[in-house]
């Protein structure tokens, strides 16, 4: 959430605010919601392939034995 917050460089009067950034180039205000929905899909969808190739590779096991 630092990310996120607004900081001003006093010596340099730079204002970092990433919602601005949002609104001017991604054209949207909803770019942070948005890309949070992303990461939580990309890791749900990496635990799905994770589990399945575990749930193979015990089966592997148990055939073997």
């Amino acid at each position: 959430m630092k990310c996120q917050s607004v900081t001003r460089h006093k010596a340099g009067c730079i204002v970092n605010d990433a919602s601005d950034w949002a609104k001017k180039i991604m054209n949207s205000l909803r770019y942070s919601l948005e890309l949070f929905q992303r990461v939580i899909t990309v890791s749900l969808k990496t635990m799905k392939t994770l589990n399945e190739v575990l749930f193979e590779e015990l089966q592997a096991i148990a055939l073997a034995s």
